[in-house]
C-alpha cells in the first residue's frame, strides 16, 4: 500500500491504521524529516520524499515503484484560500493543477495495478457554502466527485473512491474499509464531521 502525503491528517491516520491491520507500506511526503519520524514510529517498508502536488514528481515516483501495488491513498492538502482581489494567479493555477493528480494516479492504476486494487482520494477541507476566499476550494469541491465517478469507469477493474470532510481517524477507518471492499467504486463518502457515519453522495 502507498500513502501519498503521510505526515498529517488522514494520510498519517491511515498509515497507522493500515499498519495495525498488517499492510506493507510505502510512505511519501514532501518533508523528509517528519516522514522519517513517522516511518520510525510505525515501521514501514520504504519512504520517498517528494512534492506530491507536482505532477511530474508524482509520475516519476509512480514509475519507480517496485513491482505491483494493491492500494494507493492520496491525502489532500488544505485548498488555497484568498479573497478575489488578493488571489495570486500563479498559486491559483498550481492549486487547480492538483486536480490532475487523480488523473495521473488513475493512469498508473490502469497500467500497473491488480484488478483487486483501489485508489482512495481524501479531499482537503471543502467549501460547502459560498463565501469570501472560497472560490478555488469551490472548484475542487465541485470537480472532484465528478472526476472520481469518471475515473472509476476508466480505471476499472481498479476501484476509485473519494472521502470528503471529517475527522482524520474516521476518514482513515473508511479509507481502509474502501480498500478492502471489492464491491465499492465511484463513491463519494462525506463523514459530515462524525467519526463513524458516512453519507454517500
Amino acid at each position: 500500500m502507498v500513502v501519498i502525503g503521510t505526515c498529517t491528517g488522514v494520510g498519517l491516520a491511515t498509515a497507522r491504521r493500515a499498519k495495525r491491520e498488517g499492510a506493507q507500506l510505502i510512505l511519501t511526503d514532501r518533508q523528509p524529516g517528519p516522514l522519517e519520524d513517522v516511518a520510525d514510529e510505525i515501521g514501514v517498508e520504504a519512504t520517498v520524499a517528494f512534492d506530491e502536488s507536482d505532477v511530474g514528481q508524482l509520475e516519476a515516483f509512480l514509475g519507480g515503484l517496485p513491482g505491483h501495488v494493491d492500494h494507493v491513498l492520496l491525502s489532500g492538502r488544505e485548498p488555497y484560500a484568498a479573497r478575489l482581489g488578493e488571489i495570486d494567479l500563479a498559486r491559483a493555477r498550481g492549486a487547480l493543477d492538483q486536480l490532475l493528480l487523480p488523473i495521473c494516479l488513475a493512469r498508473y492504476a490502469r497500467r500497473e495495478m491488480r484488478g483487486a486494487g483501489s485508489l482512495v482520494f481524501a479531499a482537503g477541507a471543502r467549501a460547502e457554502r459560498p463565501g469570501e476566499g472560497r472560490a478555488l476550494a469551490a472548484i475542487a469541491a465541485a470537480a472532484l466527485p465528478a472526476l472520481v465517478a469518471n475515473l472509476a469507469v476508466e480505471a476499472a477493474p481498479v476501484r476509485v473512491n473519494l472521502i470528503g470532510r471529517g475527522p482524520a481517524d474516521g476518514a482513515a477507518a473508511w479509507a481502509v474499509r474502501l480498500m478492502t471492499d471489492p464491491m465499492v467504486t465511484g463513491e463519494v463518502l462525506d463523514l459530515g464531521g462524525q467519526e463513524g457515519n458516512a453519507v454517500c453522495r
